[in-house]
């Protein structure tokens, strides 16, 4: 039986559907607790650079955890939260199973909405990528090996940075000519459709219309505006797509639905449902040198 579409729900429906806290009776705060724990822990045992600037707004910070040895590749983590929580210092957590593996780590930090647009939180990412490469020597990393890597409203920003790499959002710079490109992206329980997120009360920060929900949705920009040919696949990174079985129906069909339209332009493509697994601990598989996750997605890169 084919996924149902958030079209087909009603609005009581679709605020369930778009709410991951749902499908654990709504306390998701002991998993937030548990980030800023093992992070915290992550900062101590490990050497990291933390608060570099990567641009002028307040939170435009970011922390780096470097390789033991130079040239190594780069995984940036862009955190969760709905563009409205969450911080670089709850979210270092993949940085020990990750840095053992032999790379380096960035956790990218961008002011939150409603204090910023959504606009404005893609933009700053896109500065902390642009800075990341500029400062690939001095911070002893190989460009030809960076990798976006993000949970849930941090995957959708991933996303959108991919397609933005590929020259397909009209609003930020392709990737320059003579850099490398991405290596790959690795998202978790994303949002690639916004638009059922109207009319919601996670849209009260947001404030986005169904016009503006539409632009900033990977699936659609992936199709490629009205007039306009859709993203070749070849242009966009290898992407591994991972979600839980303990999520809701609708950020399912969301994950399934990106993966297949990315297979279908030609992108190298893994999907994975990670069993027992929720929306706010899947990430924590991601660092987990142990769980099949973190294997799985360690070998897509290799």
């Amino acid at each position: 039986m084919p996924d149902m579409h958030w079209s087909e729900l009603s609005a009581a429906e679709r605020e369930r559907a778009m709410s991951p806290s749902s499908m654990i009776g709504g306390h998701y705060q002991p998993f937030i607790e548990a980030y800023a724990r093992e992070s915290a822990q992550a900062r101590a045992r490990l050497t990291c650079r933390e608060a570099l600037r990567y641009a002028a707004g307040p939170r435009c910070l970011l922390d780096f955890f470097p390789a033991s040895q130079a040239g190594a590749g780069l995984l940036v983590f862009i955190h969760g939260g709905y563009w409205q929580e969450l911080s670089r210092h709850e979210s270092a957590l993949l940085a020990p199973a990750w840095v053992g593996a032999g790379w380096a780590h960035a956790v990218i930090d961008y002011d939150l909405a409603p204090a910023a647009s959504l606009g404005q939180i893609l933009q700053q990412c896109h500065q902390a990528l642009a800075w990341l490469r500029s400062q690939a020597g001095p911070l002893g990393i190989d460009a030809r090996r960076i990798v976006l890597a993000g949970s849930s409203a941090g995957a959708h920003l991933a996303a959108m940075l991919c397609l933005a790499d590929a020259g397909a959002l009209p609003g930020l710079a392709a990737r320059p000519p003579g850099q490398p490109p991405l290596a790959a992206a690795l998202l978790l329980s994303g949002v690639y459709e916004l638009e059922p997120l109207v009319g919601t009360s996670i849209n009260q920060a947001l404030g986005l219309s169904v016009q503006q929900a539409r632009a900033f949705s990977p699936q659609a920009c992936l199709m490629g505006p009205e007039g306009r040919r859709p993203v070749p696949g070849h242009l966009l990174p290898p992407t591994f797509i991972a979600c839980g079985t303990v999520e809701t129906d609708e950020f399912r069909r969301q994950s399934r639905a990106f993966a297949r339209s990315l297979r279908a332009h030609g992108t190298r493509v893994q999907a994975l449902e990670r069993e027992g697994r929720n929306h706010f601990d899947l990430v924590n598989a991601l660092g987990r040198s142990d769980d099949p996750l973190f294997k799985a997605a360690l070998s897509f890169l290799s």
